[in-house]
């Protein structure tokens, strides 16, 4: 609670929508106003944007914590509706948030102040970074910028590794890596989780203890701190791609596609398992073209910008997503679909 506090004020007067659990609690705890909204959480995706609209109208909500298929369909309804919303401060995570999505969001609500929020559950917040400052830094670097850490928390990124038992193979200080190089990002704080409730086998599994005692949390998230000492997402552990011997950032490849390649709606890069290679790098695209238009266009981009690809597979059928924000690809069973 003191942590969100300290990196998300609200005011006394505020009235706040918040579509995270941890956020309506710690309402709750500071004696904001909290509105639920009018939707089924598990089709985020598919929220009324009207039905929201009449919520933010008749209670007078102030602010609003979501993910970005939420806002994505707030929008789709206010780009129909003249009369403006006023949110003074929009709060989105739990998702990777473009920049075609920051920019369209700041016309359709000019009012709000948009931060893209970066965190867990086991660790909310991490850091967090505004709409603006981000498109700002658009085209300086590759990947998503979250801003720089909080104050309330310590950072580190070791190499990547798939299991913790291999990270203790060796010191944590050992494994870390140098400024700008890409790994998997470890935090440790106060108002970081330090194990779970009747599971050891997810503590052991994520949870990292230095040399001093200090227990750290395994995101899960790949990137790297640039020299403001902010942090770019790269990627998922799970995600990365190791092809002959040669790690490759699904997250970074996904936004190389989508905004070389308009066309596309969803892209996945996904490691196949490989006798020679040991695991391919396959792109899966879905869109709305011609077919035949989306598997030659990314392929020309590909290889213009010397991305190692072995396959790409165009998708009439829109790709499965994760059941919570409806917004990230569920890599595992997409590749149950390709099988089959």
């Amino acid at each position: 609670h003191r942590a969100l506090r300290h990196e998300f004020p609200y005011q006394a007067s505020d009235v706040d929508m918040p579509m995270f659990p941890i956020f309506a609690l710690n309402n709750l705890v500071t004696g904001i106003t909290s509105v639920v909204p009018e939707m089924d959480f598990r089709k985020v995706a598919e929220v009324d944007g009207s039905a929201i609209a009449r919520q933010i109208f008749k209670l007078g909500i102030t602010t609003c914590t979501a993910s970005p298929p939420f806002l994505d369909r707030l929008c789709d309804e206010q780009e129909k509706n003249a009369r403006p919303l006023k949110l003074r401060r929009i709060l989105t995570g739990g998702a990777p948030v473009s920049d075609q999505q920051l920019q369209r969001w700041q016309k359709v609500l000019p009012d709000a102040e948009i931060i893209v929020a970066y965190g867990s559950t086991e660790a909310e917040p991490v850091g967090h970074i505004s709409a603006s400052e981000r498109l700002a830094l658009a085209g300086t670097r590759v990947g998503y910028c979250t801003g720089i850490p909080s104050s309330l928390i310590r950072t580190r990124v070791i190499r990547i590794c798939k299991s913790a038992e291999e990270i203790r193979t060796q010191s944590l200080a050992e494994s870390a890596l140098p400024q700008g190089e890409i790994g998997e990002l470890l935090v440790s704080g106060d108002h970081v989780c330090r194990d779970y409730f009747k599971n050891p086998q997810a503590t052991a599994e994520n949870k990292l203890r230095d040399e001093q005692g200090n227990i750290w949390h395994r995101m899960g998230d790949t990137g790297s701190f640039d020299h403001e000492g902010r942090f770019w997402l790269a990627g998922r552990v799970h995600s990365t791609i190791v092809r002959d011997g040669v790690e490759i950032h699904a997250q970074l490849v996904e936004q190389k596609v989508r905004e070389g390649v308009p066309q596309v709606q969803q892209v996945a890069a996904l490691g196949v398992e490989d006798s020679r290679l040991g695991q391919a790098c396959w792109i899966v695209v879905h869109g709305d073209a011609p077919a035949g238009f989306l598997s030659e266009e990314v392929s020309g981009l590909l290889q213009a910008t010397s991305t190692p690809c072995d396959r790409v597979i165009e998708r009439t059928e829109p790709m499965p997503v994760d059941p919570r924000h409806n917004s990230k690809i569920d890599y595992d069973a997409l590749r149950e679909q390709l099988r089959s």
